[in-house]
């Protein structure tokens, strides 16, 4: 079981860390250095607001690999899963040798590529619809996409050969699959002669309406036709008019037959287009011989259903998915992302269509089923398992090799990407485990007690519970001062990493420990100089700032980096023992430049919050007033806020608290006063411009009746 491996490696880690000797430092920094990589990579940081909500990835058990739809792309991904499941056409496509890169073939192959290696669940397509120029967010006919995918690989081989100056062997590649010729047959009655027009398709298109079966629907298309009266056809070598016999006829019949089914068609009384849900049955064995012209030669000619692309919906909107007969004759359905076995006896009732109650042909209006069949693959008995010798068209034998193992025909360059992707998604997927969540949060807990470095009893009482609880797991109980302290920094330092760069991305219901995590780093904080310090170092950076209270949309996040953020401001701020305090008023300078830039887009009651408190966190004015002289800050912030009342204790220790009539005014070398900007933060007018940003959506909530006037530009 991986989630127990996982366990007994992860308790081995922190068993090493507790008690490695000295000596034998190189393995435990070996240890660091591979934990630490993975916080370093930082690939899922984004401002996506999807990669603020990471959670773990249901790995899918079964063969087959979905497809993500990028949002109305679902025609696309049932065309490409028919395609793919058809194991001689995707081998070909994938042995076509010196692709470049800058092509929608070259998309394809690592498409292909990816859904027969992938260890997820779906496979993202995006570089292949950019590539392919198609809209994300436009519904396409899947029939005519299925004609547009062909003509656009077809071209792309074409391309390359072309190049190459070298005769192309593919040049007929859909030919061999999916070619049909079809015959359109004139008798002449009167004078015998006949005239034959050979027409070559990729499919054919059935009608629907007035059919039962498929098999009546054929009969129609190859019926034949009196062309008499009005419609008399002129005889090209009589030079007349004469009644002619018409009708089209199968001349040739393809190794895999597609059909479309006409379920749309245009209502000239409403002027709408419409579909048709009426039923339509169709066999799991299709004979194709009474279709075929008198004089064909063929002996097989009998199919077997493979494939079925369903329509779901009316015919302005819909979704599309596949039912697909794999190798291993078990069924699955296709749904995008979702790939799943399928029950063969179900496929009646999910893609024949409308049918009532006394198995009649219609519909009740009332309960109308959407879900119908609109493409059929009939694939030809035997295609795929067994050597095909005689190929049509002048085809190279590799046609007809048999399917292949996992990765064959895949590149190298295709290999090292697949690999890559699923490096990354493997890391990601173990780094937000909740088992990793844990592993972290005890690496952070193991330095807190029986450590001498770290005297807990001044938070104990604000901490009760959790150091209770730490006491209770005696954690760590080693003597050694000097590697206590540098394992601590080690431990403090990854574990805030993991903290910001993994845990703040990980959507709620998956970070079960991130309050104990909080309050752990609050603990590190309280107890030691060094981490607040370390703290508003990181943080005096303005990607940091942006990062955390500007970019991220979800409100708790920013909650914690402010707690976080205030905590070790108030460390700093009042320790007695610090003498030099640069970077404390750096961290000021950068939080006042941070706010007054962005403020904006932090109207969120946290941000407002951690900035009034830390204005308002002297309680000392004399130290206060001498370390702001001295570094020329002038700043000029009013609070509306309802002013509290204040004890005679906080009227003695605390005159910088902000009121209306209470504004700390200092001078400033460092910012030029030529500018005032006051800016109001509450309930704005309903007819505000609406904002489309991802931290609009998640700055709802505002703070009432405050406002803040800078007067402050950079110098």
């Amino acid at each position: 079981d991986s989630d127990k491996s996982k366990e007994a490696m992860f308790d081995l880690i922190i068993f090493i860390i507790k008690h490695l000797p000295k000596e034998k430092k190189e393995l435990e920094e070996k240890i660091w250095d591979i934990l630490d990589s993975k916080n370093k990579l930082g690939f899922w940081k984004t401002n996506k607001t999807s990669n603020w909500k990471l959670e773990p990835e249901d790995i899918t058990h079964n063969k087959y690999v979905g497809l993500k739809n990028m949002s109305a792309t679902c025609y696309m991904n049932s065309i490409i899963q028919q395609f793919f499941m058809i194991p001689m056409l995707r081998e070909t496509i994938l042995s076509i040798s010196n692709v470049k890169n800058d092509t929608v073939l070259y998309q394809l192959q690592l498409l292909f590529s990816a859904l027969k290696t992938y260890e997820r669940e779906y496979y993202n397509p995006k570089p292949f619809v950019v590539k392919s120029e198609l809209n994300f967010n436009e519904q396409m006919d899947a029939d005519e996409y299925y004609g547009q995918f062909i003509d656009r690989i077809e071209n792309d081989i074409k391309d390359l050969y072309t190049e190459k100056k070298e005769e192309n062997p593919y040049k007929d590649l859909f030919k061999f699959f999916f070619g049909i010729k079809v015959l359109d047959e004139l008798k002449f009655v009167d004078c015998g002669h006949k005239r034959f027009n050979e027409f070559y398709y990729n499919n054919i298109q059935l009608e629907i309406k007035g059919f039962n079966n498929i098999e009546d629907s054929l009969k129609n298309y190859c019926k034949t036709e009196i062309m008499d009266g009005d419609n008399k056809i002129n005889c090209e070598i009589c030079n007349i008019k004469r009644t002619c016999h018409k009708r089209q006829i199968f001349k040739s019949l393809p190794n895999i037959l597609v059909i479309a089914l006409k379920r749309f068609e245009f209502d000239y009384d409403t002027m709408e287009k419409i579909k048709l849900n009426s039923y339509l049955k169709f066999p799991f064995e299709l004979d194709m011989k009474d279709y075929l012209i008198e004089d064909n030669k063929e002996i097989n000619t009998l199919y077997e259903l493979t494939g079925i692309t369903i329509h779901d919906g009316m015919a302005d909107f819909g979704h599309y998915y596949d039912l697909i007969k794999a190798p291993d004759d078990n069924w699955y359905k296709f749904n995008d992302q979702k790939v799943k076995k399928f029950d063969i006896d179900e496929i009646p009732k999910e893609a024949f269509g409308e049918q009532n109650l006394e198995g009649k042909i219609g519909k009740d209006e009332d309960e109308e089923k959407e879900n119908n069949a609109y493409i059929l693959i009939y694939t030809k008995k035997n295609f795929n398992k067994e050597k095909i010798t005689n190929l049509e068209n002048n085809f190279k034998t590799k046609l007809a090799l048999p399917p292949y193992s996992k990765m064959s025909y895949i590149n190298e360059e295709n290999k090292n990407i697949i690999n890559l992707q699923m490096y990354k998604f493997w890391t990601l997927e173990n780094i937000i485990n909740p088992l990793y969540q844990e592993f972290i949060l005890n690496l952070l807990k193991i330095s807190l007690v029986k450590n001498p470095l770290f005297d807990l009893s001044q938070i104990e009482k604000e901490h009760a519970e959790i150091i209770k609880e730490l006491k209770e797991e005696e954690y760590i109980n080693i003597n050694d001062n000097e590697k206590n302290e540098n394992d601590n920094n080690k431990i403090f330092e990854y574990g805030i990493k993991y903290f910001f760069n993994v845990m703040l991305r990980i959507t709620k219901k998956e970070r079960e420990y991130i309050d104990t995590f909080e309050e752990i780093i609050i603990i590190y904080i309280e107890s030691d100089l060094k981490k607040s310090k370390y703290i508003l170092e990181e943080f005096s950076d303005n990607d940091a700032l942006n990062e955390y209270l500007v970019f991220c949309p979800i409100e708790d996040n920013i909650k914690y980096t402010s707690n976080i953020i205030k905590a070790s401001f108030e460390k700093n701020y009042f320790d007695k023992t610090i003498e030099e305090k640069d970077f404390l008023f750096k961290f000021i300078n950068s939080i006042l430049l941070f706010i007054y830039y962005n403020i904006d887009n932090i109207c969120l009651e946290h941000v407002i919050t951690l900035f009034i408190q830390l204005i308002n966190i002297g309680k000392k004015k004399k130290k206060i007033m001498k370390y702001l002289k001295e570094k020329n800050i002038e700043l000029w912030i009013s609070s509306l806020e309802k002013d509290e009342e204040l004890t005679e204790e906080d009227e003695a220790n605390n005159d910088l608290i902000m009121s209306k009539d209470n504004l700390p005014i200092l001078k400033s070398e460092h910012y030029i006063l030529t500018e005032k900007e006051n800016i109001e933060i509450g309930n704005k007018d309903n007819n505000e411009k609406n904002r489309n940003s991802d931290i609009d959506k998640a700055n709802q909530k505002r703070l009432k009746n405050i406002n803040i006037n800078f007067e402050l530009i950079k110098g």
